[in-house]
């Protein structure tokens, strides 16, 4: 074990205490040796992020986690976070602005029998938090969107405000499924549970999720990223066939304050699900991966600040894909 893997696991295994019984630490490593075996799976982990947002603050938002961190539920013993790292809150819970935007890809094996393994890709996405905190207080992110939309949160404004964030956070998932070679992209609705009001769940694929999709050109003809297809995502984590899924970048919805995973076999989320049936834990946290690569993604799409008249916007993903494959798909896609 090189001198930069070992501080690295010392980093870990001190996390690692910080989880609280209501959280359960992750499938990850417990020991030196277990760290070391994961190392060069861990060089492999890619943040993509808008371009303009700098190194330092990107860094800075990865770095300032805790273990589990469930909405407004810590669960994570915040004296020794403090006591280790010199923090005992999420950086998040702290914005004034919306962080930036970014998405962290990982390669991780998984146990599909005894002494076999099968490795896959994820890619974490963080869609923004659109809920208030327990004192009413709207998140960085939500008083963002009021304030670019104009209007409340009951308003259909406010969901396109929304789905132009998510547009961006699906470019970035594109590019990196093109930058790896995958020709198919879990199609997972990320920030559809915990991170929207109660009142969005019936209208948030449409207006929210499948109009993002929309923005950035899926299924039409300057689409940036043609071969990369979105297909529907397992039905259930960890899945049953592995070695099945070994082709799919598969999309996991992450959170904005905690490690990978979060709070793994208590949490029921898809994060939750990850955490419990992969070492990802540690990936995307710098203090245990200082090898990192971080890669700036420009030539995202401008989207209009008003909701596009075509009738495909909001259509779902795969019938924007077969228009284009009949021909018919964007010929008079306008976006100005």
């Amino acid at each position: 074990m090189t001198k930069q893997a070992e501080d690295a696991c010392a980093q870990w295994l001190k996390a690692r205490e910080c989880y609280t019984d209501g959280s359960t630490p992750p499938l990850a490593p417990t020991t030196p040796a277990a760290f070391d075996a994961l190392v060069p799976y861990m060089k492999q982990t890619i943040v993509y992020h808008e371009a303009k947002a700098t190194a330092v603050v990107v860094r800075k938002y990865l770095l300032e986690r805790l273990p589990c961190a469930m909405g407004r539920y810590i669960l994570t013993d915040t004296e020794k976070m403090r006591s280790a790292f010199g923090f005992d809150a999420p950086l998040y819970r702290s914005m004034t602005t919306p962080p930036p935007m970014l998405g962290v890809l990982t390669c991780v094996p998984v146990q599909v029998a005894a002494g076999q393994q099968v490795d896959l890709s994820i890619y974490h996405m963080i869609a923004p938090d659109l809920c208030a905190y327990a004192d009413g207080s709207p998140t960085a992110d939500l008083r963002a969107l009021i304030d670019t939309a104009g209007s409340t949160v009951h308003s259909d404004d406010l969901l396109y405000a929304a789905a132009r964030v998510h547009a961006t956070a699906w470019y970035l998932a594109f590019a990196a499924a093109q930058e790896h070679g995958f020709a198919k992209l879990s199609d997972v609705l990320v920030g559809g549970g915990a991170f929207i009001p109660e009142e969005w769940s019936d209208s948030f694929k449409v207006k929210v999720h499948d109009t993002a999709l929309y923005l950035i050109g899926y299924g039409a003809a300057d689409f940036a990223f043609p071969e990369v297809e979105l297909v529907p995502p397992p039905e259930r984590v960890p899945l049953r066939d592995p070695l099945g899924w070994s082709d799919v970048l598969h999309v996991n919805a992450w959170c904005h304050s905690s490690f990978l995973g979060n709070g793994n076999r208590v949490d029921g989320t898809l994060d939750g699900a990850w955490g419990r049936s992969t070492p990802i834990a540690p990936f995307a946290w710098p203090p245990a991966n200082p090898w990192i690569t971080l890669r700036a993604v420009s030539g995202i799409p401008q989207t209009p600040r008003v909701r596009p008249r075509d009738r495909r916007c909001g259509k779902p993903p795969q019938r924007l894909r077969s228009a284009a494959s009949s021909g018919t798909s964007s010929s008079s896609r306008t976006l100005t």
